[in-house]
């Protein structure tokens, strides 16, 4: 008896183990739920910028807020940028672009990763302590920079972005041949 059932056995596993279509057995699968990956996303950065790139050299600390809308292959980002040198006796220099309006392509959309760059403009606002280049105008800019973690929640990205104050609105001693040179930043954030 028991060569019997060890031979049926072993012919039932044989067969099939050899099957063309393997049998199916209701087996219940449990997957963990994931969250949605939001292609759009809220964003905090942290910044150095150079002021005026081109007359002096100074690097000034500053911070910005803004928002990403996703596109097909790029992305509407909306920003606030506030950078600013610790106020020292009666000297105060600062920069901000509030708001700035951008463009930004991504090259390989569809990655984890991507590299991207973009063009914009922003309402800029200049002062300086000598007073000889303030400026409160629009400015356009170019960007570049490096996502990642694109599919996740909480993304991050590394970003320069280069301005030139271009029309002012107000401003003191700006002319056309003495506006105020290339603001450079260099900045990272981190998404949510």
């Amino acid at each position: 008896m028991k060569t019997n059932i060890a031979t049926a056995l072993f012919t039932a596993m044989t067969a099939l183990g050899f099957a063309q279509d393997a049998p199916s057995f209701p087996i219940e699968r449990k997957i963990a739920a994931q969250a949605p990956v939001r292609a759009s996303f809220g964003y905090v950065r942290m910044g150095i910028a150079d002021s005026d790139a081109v007359h002096q050299f100074e690097t000034l600390p500053g911070v910005g807020l803004g928002y990403r809308w996703a596109l097909a292959d790029g992305a509407l980002d909306v920003s606030a940028n506030y950078t600013r040198e610790l106020k020292t006796g009666d000297t105060e220099n600062y920069f901000y672009t509030a708001p700035k309006v951008s463009y930004l392509h991504y090259l390989t959309a569809a990655d984890n990763q991507s590299f991207y760059a973009g063009l914009g403009l922003s309402w800029t606002g200049i002062k300086k302590a000598d007073a000889a280049n303030n400026f409160d105008g629009i400015a356009p800019s170019a960007s570049i920079g490096y996502e990642m973690n694109r599919h996740q929640t909480v993304r991050t990205f590394a970003q320069l972005d280069v301005y030139q104050p271009t029309m002012a609105v107000s401003a003191s001693n700006v002319s056309f041949s003495n506006l105020p040179g290339p603001l450079a930043e260099v900045s990272v954030g981190l998404g949510f």
